[in-house]
């Protein structure tokens, strides 16, 4: 049996690369375009991942590893993850909320910022519109927020995929039809 993934962008690159890691074999991945860098969402994308969205901690543990999984690749410029608040109850949330739960959610602390901090950083920030911010670095046990190249990612990705003799892609190729029997797919043509 052969198992088929749609879509050669971060998604489907990732989970090939997860499943070849994990033993799958016969893996073929297919997309409608080139492959890696084409006209999908990976290739236009900005890349920026955060530890922190404070929802869950599934959420930020996908960041987590998703950052240190793309530094592994060279494919991770890890410059940190700014959150600004233009107004003094915004910086107090960021300050008594949004940090602590960071904190409770095995985030690296983030460095508390003044609007002067935040300007020093970035210069073309207009100092009068911005009130604090919560500066999220990494550390020892956590890598750091950044902004990922998301097609070198990909690429890198399908490389050791690939290695592994255990993945195909192939570009160019248009899905007809998915059959499906007993709620299960069986072909794709």
């Amino acid at each position: 049996k052969r198992l088929v993934i749609i879509g050669s962008g971060i998604s489907g690159a990732n989970l090939a690369y997860q499943l070849s890691q994990r033993g799958y074999d016969n893996i073929l991945v297919v997309d409608q375009g080139p492959l890696f860098e084409n006209l999908g969402a990976t290739s236009h994308a900005p890349g920026g991942i955060s530890p922190f969205d404070g929802r869950s901690e599934t959420i930020t543990w996908i960041a987590k590893y998703s950052a240190g999984l793309y530094k592994q690749l060279g494919a991770m410029n890890s410059v940190g993850c700014l959150y600004i608040a233009r107004t003094d109850k915004g910086f107090h949330k960021l300050q008594q909320e949004d940090a602590k739960r960071a904190v409770e959610l095995g985030v690296t602390p983030p460095k508390i910022l003044s609007s002067e901090e935040v300007h020093k950083l970035w210069p073309s920030m207009d100092q009068k519109v911005v009130k604090g911010a919560v500066f999220f670095t990494g550390d020892s046990n956590n890598p750091a927020p950044g902004r990922a190249n998301a097609v070198r990612a990909v690429e890198r990705l399908a490389e050791l995929s690939t290695d592994t003799g255990r993945v195909t892609f192939r570009g160019h190729t248009k899905i007809v039809q998915i059959l499906s029997r007993d709620n299960k797919y069986t072909e794709v043509t």
